[in-house]
């Protein structure tokens, strides 16, 4: 139940577990179909495919992506270094007060004059590819800023899914897709 092919997911734009269930070959942290980031191409890690696209399938991999999840920790925690500072500090820290800690913020978060032109960035987050978009005009602050998140592509799905399925199994497959209703708004 739930089937959405291949070809459909490709029209809609869908990524992420729900069209790697469905034989979707993209996973930016492995650079597959996107450029790789951060520290993923450092590390070994592993992406599932599914042959069906259905809410079978797309368990199987949540559920395999899950336990890589744990993978990647347990990698990233050997790769930590822990170093002790048994040096007392002489002057007082700047986060000891509130006056510091806003002193900090304010150097901090000072405006600093952008280059101008457009950048995009994508990461992989558990519903699909995010990706956020920021138009500069050489000012301290952005012309334009646009975030798309997977998640409305994720519920535009819902529409084909619904015909012709019983209650339970358009709970079943509505759940599957991921929807966080609070999401798509944005």
């Amino acid at each position: 139940m739930g089937i959405f092919s291949l070809a459909k997911l490709e029209n809609y734009g869908i990524t992420g577990v729900i069209g790697r269930a469905s034989g979707l070959v993209i996973d930016s942290r492995l650079g597959l179909g996107c450029k790789a980031y951060s520290i993923y191409p450092t590390i070994s890690l592993n992406t599932f495919v599914g042959k069906n696209g259905d809410c079978y399938d797309r368990f199987i991999v949540r559920s395999r992506e899950l336990f890589e999840s744990f993978n990647i920790i347990i990698q990233l925690l050997s790769k930590l270094s822990i170093k002790l500072n048994t040096n007392k500090p002489t002057a007082r820290s700047k986060f000891c007060s509130m006056e510091g800690v806003i002193t900090h913020f304010k150097l901090q978060a000072g405006f600093i004059e952008s280059v101008g032109g457009v950048g995009l960035s994508v990461v992989e987050s558990p519903k699909g590819l995010l990706s956020v978009m920021c138009v500069s005009n050489f000012s301290v602050s952005p012309y334009r800023i646009q975030l798309k998140s997977p998640v409305a592509a994720n519920l535009h799905l819902l529409a084909t899914a619904a015909n012709g399925y019983t209650f339970a199994d358009f709970v079943s497959t509505f759940c599957s897709l991921d929807v966080v209703l609070g999401e798509i708004d944005r």
